[in-house]
C-alpha cells in the first residue's frame, strides 16, 4: 500500500495543468481508473480515480480557468507528452506557466515546468493498481494521513 502522503495542491495543480483548455479537455487521455501514487519530493500519497471522475475533473478546472481570467492558453502535443502554457490574471496581477507533461497516462506521468519564470517541483504519478477496498473515486489520502474526498461537500 502507500507508504507516505501526497500533496494535494500538487495534486490539484497537476490536474489543472493538464486540463488546460476547455477544448483540449474533451481530446485528452484520461488517467487509467484506480489507484494513482502522487509525489513531489519526498512527499508521497494516493488518490483514487475513475473513468467519469478524471473527466468531471477536467471539465471543471477548465471552465473558468484555473488561476482566474486566462488570456492565454496554448496546448502542444509532443512526441512524449503536452506543453502547456497559461497567462492567467489572478487578482491584481498575471501569472505565466509553462509546464511539461511527459509519459502515459495509463502508467506513469511526470510534470516539471515554470510559473512566473521560476521552476515549480516536479510532480511524478504513477498508476499503483485498483483502489484499495473501500476507497472511492476522489479519496485522497493527505500528507498528514487523513482521508477525504476531494467532491464530498462537507456538511452545512
Amino acid at each position: 500500500m502507500l507508504q507516505r502522503p501526497i500533496a494535494l495542491c500538487g495534486g490539484t495543480l497537476f490536474l489543472a495543468i493538464v486540463a488546460a483548455t476547455p477544448v483540449l479537455a474533451d481530446k485528452l487521455p484520461p488517467l487509467k481508473p484506480g489507484l494513482w501514487e502522487m509525489r513531489t519530493g519526498p512527499v508521497a500519497s494516493g488518490f483514487c480515480i475513475d473513468a467519469a471522475l478524471s473527466k468531471k475533473v477536467m471539465r471543471l478546472i477548465t471552465g473558468k480557468g484555473f488561476l482566474g481570467k486566462c488570456l492565454k492558453r496554448e496546448v502542444q502535443k509532443t512526441a512524449t507528452g503536452y506543453i502547456f502554457e497559461q497567462q492567467c490574471k489572478a487578482a491584481d496581477r498575471v501569472i505565466s506557466g509553462h509546464i511539461e507533461v511527459t509519459g502515459d497516462f495509463n502508467s506513469a506521468l511526470t510534470m516539471t515546468g515554470e510559473i512566473d519564470g521560476k521552476a515549480s517541483p516536479t510532480i511524478e504519478i504513477q498508476w499503483m493498481g485498483d483502489c484499495p477496498e473501500g476507497w472511492k473515486p476522489g479519496d485522497t489520502a493527505l500528507p498528514d494521513g487523513r482521508m477525504m474526498n476531494l467532491f464530498d461537500r462537507p456538511p452545512k
